[in-house]
């Protein structure tokens, strides 16, 4: 089987101690850096992971660019990367207990590459394994610290768990993130919601033009919307309509950000979902922008408590940002 590469540039500034790979646009046949402006996005929502809020406060940010497509998805994206690499993964030790010898093993390699094997033992501080090598088994076992975390039992194909595709572009989801597939497409966790008109947001999600390095995908492969991956499959965020009826989906919260797509998003449904952060997106030039910014600078000047930023580098030019903290 070929190795998986999750090779990748890494980022400046608050995603570089995350580990994700820097995101590519793929136009046509050629591939661009991602615009500053939605790097900007990514890593707004990767600082809204990171950052601890207060139990009873609520924090706000509002951004105002001239088109929003993909915003929410890119603001999502940098989220749940982050808290993946905050979550309080299982020791390696908890990992293996129980698996015999042979037991197939996936990891990262100190050149950020995906690396295939087979267990052989474990003491108190080390795992022996035998690599995979060119379709066979390499005939020298190894040894390797046991803290490195990036060692996951697996199935020796790691597109798969039980039989079941895990990701359409599981080398995507390796080299965004930087961690093993079976770790980001096998644990279920909502790290973000999407309010949003949902055929848009599922359009933008689904859109097969990012790369990572050499890798191809979609934001749907990082983010894994409840609503999109299908019964039985392990998700990482939920997709909330627009035009839901609010007390339908009240009590809803994540452990991220609630990101608004839109002004009637944020209109219809801002007090219906429970998280400590909101991130709300307008397009500058829609009409409906207008009245959604009037009713954020009504609400700010009246239940702001504090003007606490979350820490993220100044927005480019073309992007205006609002944040406030709030009691709940």
């Amino acid at each position: 089987m070929k190795q998986k590469s999750a090779k990748g540039p890494t980022p400046s500034g608050d995603l570089g101690e995350t580990s994700v790979g820097l995101l590519y646009v793929r136009v046509g046949k050629q591939v661009r850096p991602l615009p500053d402006w939605a790097q900007w996005l990514v890593e707004l929502g990767a600082a809204h992971c990171r950052t601890d809020f207060a139990s009873k406060e609520k924090h706000w940010a509002v951004v105002t660019i001239p088109d929003r497509r993909f915003a929410a998805s890119l603001i999502a994206h940098g989220a749940i990367c982050a808290r993946l690499h905050q979550a309080d993964w299982p020791s390696v030790r908890d990992r293996f207990a129980g698996f015999a010898e042979g037991t197939p093993i996936t990891w990262i390699d100190a050149n950020n590459e995906a690396r295939y094997g087979e267990l052989l033992e474990m003491d108190d501080d080390f795992i022996s394994y035998r690599p995979r090598v060119h379709g066979g088994w390499g005939l020298k076992a190894k040894r390797m610290h046991k803290f490195a975390s990036s060692f996951w039992p697996a199935n020796e194909d790691p597109e798969f768990v039980d039989g079941r595709p895990l990701a359409d572009h599981p080398d995507f989801v390796i080299a965004a993130t930087g961690m093993s597939a079976e770790l980001v497409l096998g644990t279920s966790d909502i790290d973000a919601i999407l309010i949003g008109n949902r055929t848009q947001l599922e359009a933008d999600l689904t859109d097969v033009c990012f790369s990572v390095a050499d890798e191809i995908g979609c934001l749907a492969d990082t983010v894994r919307a409840r609503e999109m991956v299908g019964l039985g499959q392990h998700h990482r965020s939920a997709i909330i309509s627009a035009v839901a009826q609010p007390e339908d989906v009240e009590g809803s919260n994540c452990h991220g950000p609630a990101i608004f797509d839109g002004a009637s998003a944020y209109l219809r449904m801002r007090d219906a979902v429970e998280s400590s952060a909101a991130i709300v997106v307008l397009d500058r030039w829609n009409p409906g922008a207008e009245n959604a910014a009037n009713t954020v600078q009504i609400e700010r000047g009246e239940t702001w408590i504090s003007a606490e930023r979350v820490e993220v580098r100044p927005q480019p030019a073309c992007v205006e940002l609002y944040q406030w903290t709030e009691l709940r």
